[in-house]
């Protein structure tokens, strides 16, 4: 068998509402012939259907992500988008393609053990996003989990090494309540957080909104680089609200542990 590694997947986030859907991810990558790191990858594609715009986000091994991405463009040539399950269907045809090239490649790989190796050191998750009938919709597959793609039934969608620590802050964000604007700053917020606590998470923050109509755009790196300086601004504020509201609690606790 090759000698395999387990590559990072860093992050990728999904939120959606009414008005549009937004998806964030870093730019971070490591390839499986070395431990370079490109920090420069552009993980967000916008695929073109006959009837709107898909955002397909990739996150894990690079080459086969790359792979993926232009299975699913093939397959989405000439397309309509006739159900919810439109491009998660394609994006597990993709999948599917690279799960039979891995075997092949690897078919040393005789026990159930080795081949869930195999899976593992090799994983990458795809996102995608797209409305139907008005309504916004997010599937979420990967290699190790049999390439079926879920519906995310929650407003949001998390994937990659990232996930846990960019859950903390989605769980409790209100977003239905929020519009366009304010979902891109709270992605870019939350990724930057998970980029700072996550080793395999860097690199340029990357946005991209696909709105109601089905048109999808991303947001430039002259605007990313405002919003990521923003965010380092509030962070900043944050930190030392942070520290003095930590103080108050602390010293109420403590306070309990007094003798009488």
């Amino acid at each position: 068998m090759h000698n395999l590694r387990r590559i990072p997947v860093t992050i990728i986030i999904g939120v959606k509402s009414k008005d549009g859907i937004v998806v964030g991810s870093d730019s971070q990558t490591t390839s499986l012939s070395s431990t370079a790191k490109a920090m420069d990858t552009d993980k967000i594609a916008i695929v073109p259907f006959v009837n709107g715009d898909v955002l397909l986000a990739q996150a894990g091994n690079a080459s086969c992500c790359a792979r993926a991405l232009e299975i699913f463009r093939t397959h989405a040539e000439g397309v309509k988008i006739e159900t919810s399950r439109t491009a998660a269907d394609i994006a597990e045809v993709a999948i599917a393609r690279i799960n039979t090239h891995l075997r092949l490649y690897n078919q040393q790989c005789k026990t159930p053990d080795d081949v869930a190796r195999l899976f593992r050191e090799n994983d990458f998750s795809l996102l995608v996003a797209c409305f139907y009938k008005g309504a916004p919709y997010i599937h979420v597959a990967s290699l190790q989990d049999n390439g079926l793609a879920f519906e995310q039934k929650k407003d949001y969608a998390v994937t990659g090494c990232g996930a846990n620590i960019a859950q903390m802050f989605l769980c409790d964000l209100p977003i239905s309540s929020m519009d366009l604007d304010n979902l891109n700053g709270a992605v870019a917020f939350i990724i930057e957080k998970v980029k700072k606590h996550d080793w395999a998470c860097g690199g340029m923050t990357h946005l991209a909104v696909l709105n109601s109509t089905g048109k999808a755009s991303k947001a430039s790196s002259k605007v990313m680089n405002k919003v990521v300086k923003a965010c380092q601004e509030v962070e900043e504020e944050e930190k030392k609200s942070w520290q003095e509201n930590m103080k108050r609690m602390i010293e109420r606790i403590g306070s309990k542990y007094k003798k009488d």
